[in-house]
This record gives C-alpha cells, structure tokens and sequence, in this order.
C-alpha cells in the first residue's frame, strides 16, 4: 500500500473510531459495559483501540457493532472532512479523454 493510501486509511480509521466514540458516550455507555452487555463479544480494550483510529474495523464487525449501538452503519462513516482539490498531484493522475464524436 502506498503512503497516500496508509494516510487515507489512517484517517479514515480515526473518524469512524471518533463516530463510534460519541455513538457510545450519546448511549451513556463505559467500555467495560459494553463488553458486560455484550457478553464479551466487544472486548472494551479492542473497542477502545477502535475508537482512538489505532486499529482498522472489518466491515461485518462494523455492522455487528451498529445493530449493537442501535444505529444504521451510515451514521458511523459519516465524515465531516472534505477533500482539499487544491492538493492533488495533477502529474500522476492520467488525464480523461472525452470524444464528443
């Protein structure tokens, strides 16, 4: 993977992780209480590493971890970041051509 990739997935990683956070705190719920609720499925220490963008979440645990909170996976890759255009390297983008013919 390249390191354009590594950051987007870093990024990407910790926003979902910072989404999941406030999902938990607006249910007024502890790490060690999920993993109680859970049965141990959600292990607080993993969730934890989730939040802080520090480990990636597979998409099934992703979903698994919505229906936990009770919300729909959309809510949790919701991003407020944008894409700065101003900052993409235009000589290693192939250039589109459009026949009009």
């Amino acid at each position: 993977m390249e390191e354009g990739q590594n950051e987007q997935t870093s990024e990407a990683s910790v926003q979902i992780g910072s989404n999941l956070r406030r999902i938990r705190k607006e249910k007024n719920l502890s790490l060690q209480r999920i993993e109680k609720i859970s049965e141990n499925e959600f292990k607080a220490s993993v969730v934890g590493a989730y939040e802080r963008g520090e480990r990636s979440i597979s998409v099934a645990r992703l979903i698994r971890l919505c229906h936990f909170y009770d919300v729909h996976p959309s809510v949790v890759l919701e991003s407020n970041n944008e894409i700065d255009l101003t900052k993409i390297d235009t000589e290693h983008v192939d250039k589109v051509h459009v026949d009009l013919t």
